[in-house]
């Protein structure tokens, strides 16, 4: 028999309605552990650091003296000094190697009358010349120095009064002791000396006081400077 409409249309909405209210499936139980993010950060340690050390300081000027050289920094700070009658030159040229940023040019000199044998050491114009001899002062110092510029590898040369090569005689003579022309060698050439050291003992020629100093020479008295020298004596051949 035919059931009429009315009846289905009933039939599907309680199935719908009894589906609806079915309970919902069971959801698995959360079992994952907390993450390291959800627990407490320990506080970060940091290492001290050693302080960085200073860089050194360079070297921008090489004063010349009657007792020896000295290799200053920018601010007018010694860095180094040496005297012409240490015992040993190894230092000194190795500081001045340093200095100039290069290493010299070595020519060896041998013996001849009133010189003994020695070692020329030039950085650019700045000499260093080693002599093979017993260092007794104040004859015989162990090295001395020969200037002919102002200045090698960035590095300003002058005596401790501040006269370098380059600057007019005239300029010279106000921190000269003694000066005279000398034409010993053919030209005539203007000599200074400064800082005048005395020295005890018995000499030749007798000059009063024997002094040991720093020689400038100049192209004329009206020139400018060529050569610096130290020690020079005043004294002997």
């Amino acid at each position: 028999m035919k059931k009429p409409a009315a009846v289905l249309v009933i039939a599907s909405f309680l199935a719908l309605a009894l589906a609806s209210c079915a309970a919902p499936a069971a959801q698995a139980p959360n079992t994952s552990e907390p993450t390291e993010s959800s627990t407490a950060a320990a506080p970060e340690t940091t290492a001290e650091s050693e302080p960085a050390a200073e860089p050194a300081q360079r070297a921008a000027s090489v004063t010349v003296s009657v007792e020896g050289i000295a290799i200053l920094a920018a601010d007018g700070a010694t860095l180094a000094e040496f005297g012409y009658f240490d015992a040993d030159a190894a230092p000194a040229i190795a500081a001045l190697t340093e200095a100039f940023g290069a290493e010299p040019v070595v020519t060896h000199q041998d013996a001849v009358t009133h010189f003994a044998a020695a070692d020329e050491l030039n950085w650019g114009g700045f000499e260093l010349i080693d002599l093979d001899t017993e260092t007794s002062f104040p004859d015989f110092p162990n090295y001395f120095v020969r200037i002919g510029t102002a200045g090698s590898g960035g590095v300003a040369i002058a005596s401790t009064d501040g006269v370098h090569v380059g600057m007019t005689g005239t300029e010279v003579g106000a921190h000269s002791y003694r000066d005279w022309i000398d034409t010993g060698g053919g030209t005539e050439k203007a000599m200074f000396l400064l800082e005048q050291q005395p020295v005890e003992g018995e000499f030749y020629p007798d000059y009063e006081p024997a002094a040991l100093s720093v020689r400038v020479m100049a192209s004329s008295p009206d020139g400018v400077v060529e050569q610096i020298m130290a020690p020079t004596a005043n004294w002997g051949s």
